[in-house]
């Protein structure tokens, strides 16, 4: 989503109340456009960039341009976002407790991909903690709330985070993964 943002004709004039020919522009609009970090925005990855627990904390994956995330808040330099995606079953471990009830076990990390066998969004690293949205045969699908460096990524126009609608859950027994 971009907001106008006003050119020529609009703003402080020496002859005028500045303030309020300003916002007379915004309200009416203009010919220019900019990119604004808005809540809920879906936004895609510009570069290969690090997706982080919090701002320039833990990495929980590498991720690759082209990958869509949904900008749900901003500080600073920062845009917390939601990454939803499929990891193969054989990967991860089932906690006891938690929103982040999975972890991603294999030793040097594993693709999360769009969908199963699908393009690779990025690489999460060993150790990351995921939610668990949904099962297809051999895969899970899974959800990760993060952040990512704003200047990485770019809106798009349609569509949501991933490749495929936000999954459901599937029944119990659609997989087996081990507790830990």
């Amino acid at each position: 989503m971009t907001l106008p943002l006003p050119l020529e004709g609009c703003g402080p004039r020496p002859d005028s109340n500045g303030l309020l020919s300003l916002w007379v522009c915004l309200a009416l609009g203009s010919v220019v456009n900019f990119a604004l970090p808005l809540a809920a925005q879906t936004v895609q990855v510009r570069v290969e960039e690090n997706f982080r627990s919090t701002p320039n904390g833990d990495l929980v994956a590498e991720l690759m341009p082209g990958t869509r995330l949904r900008v749900v808040g901003t500080e600073g330099s920062w845009s917390q976002a939601v990454l939803e995606g499929v990891v193969w079953m054989r990967s991860l471990q089932v906690l006891s407790s938690g929103e982040l009830d999975l972890i991603v076990s294999e030793a040097g990390g594993e693709n999360l991909r769009d969908e199963p066998s699908g393009r690779i969004a990025g690489r999460l690293v060993q150790g990351a903690r995921l939610e668990e949205v949904g099962r297809i045969p051999g895969w899970v699908q899974v959800r990760r709330t993060g952040w990512i460096w704003s200047a990485s990524v770019s809106p798009t126009s349609g569509g949501g985070p991933g490749a495929a609608a936000t999954p459901g859950r599937v029944a119990a027994g659609a997989g087996a993964l081990p507790v830990q």
